[in-house]
């Protein structure tokens, strides 16, 4: 189970890929499809890697160990399952890839066929992205990754609601119990009358000879 553990930042990867994806993604075969400098800037701009600074170097040594860490962070979730990515790749590394993948040269001509014919040199097609030769340009939540997300953010906003109730003065709590208690009464009591004209508790009548103590029927 260790390994479905997921940090801070890499949680915060998956809410904000499915909200924003809702909102601002394009949409490729019904994935929300964002991209990774997208969830980056809003990362720090939220100060996930310390006190966001508007004026810092945009390359400096903060500014790149936050993509370092956000970078392993993406590339984490991806080996989890919970996103997919894709990239710019040459032809030549796809070439390679199809080899990996059990493809045939011929396959991959065929595949490739007009691009092949423009003869172009550094022509980038996109690519699943592979740790150390495709970067992780585009990404979109797994059917995995939805679901987590998902219950991620329910649970946020479940302990957002318990932490506002907890802010409520005493007689704040006490007013919000008796309007509920209100509702209650007011739902289930029809007798018009209150507690003062409920029936009285019946008196038991005399006991039967045959019910005192120590006589015997018979």
């Amino acid at each position: 189970m260790s390994a479905e553990r997921l940090s801070r930042l890499q949680k915060w990867i998956l809410e904000e890929v499915l909200i924003m994806g809702d909102k601002v993604a394009l949409v490729n075969g019904g994935h929300a499809v964002l991209f990774r400098n997208q969830i980056y800037g809003a990362a720090w701009s939220e100060g996930l890697f310390g006190p966001s600074d508007e004026n810092i170097n945009p390359g400096g040594p903060a500014e790149r160990s936050a993509r370092v860490v956000f970078s392993r962070s993406v590339w984490r979730l991806i080996e989890k399952g919970c996103l997919t990515a894709i990239g710019p790749a040459s032809l030549n590394l796809v070439a390679l890839s199809y080899g990996a993948g059990g493809k045939t040269f011929g396959e991959f001509e065929k595949d490739f066929e007009e691009l092949l014919k423009r003869k172009e040199r550094n022509l980038m097609v996109p690519h699943p992205a592979i740790r150390g030769a495709v970067q992780a340009k585009l990404l979109w939540l797994t059917d995995k990754g939805r679901v987590k997300a998902k219950e991620l953010l329910a649970a946020k906003e479940s302990l957002n609601a318990n932490q506002q109730r907890l802010t409520l003065s005493p007689a704040q709590r006490g007013a919000g119990i008796e309007e509920q208690l209100n509702g209650q009464s007011a739902g289930h009591c029809h007798c018009g009358g209150g507690l003062g004209n409920a029936a009285a508790p019946r008196r038991p009548g005399p006991r039967h000879a045959s019910q005192e103590p120590g006589s015997h029927a018979g």
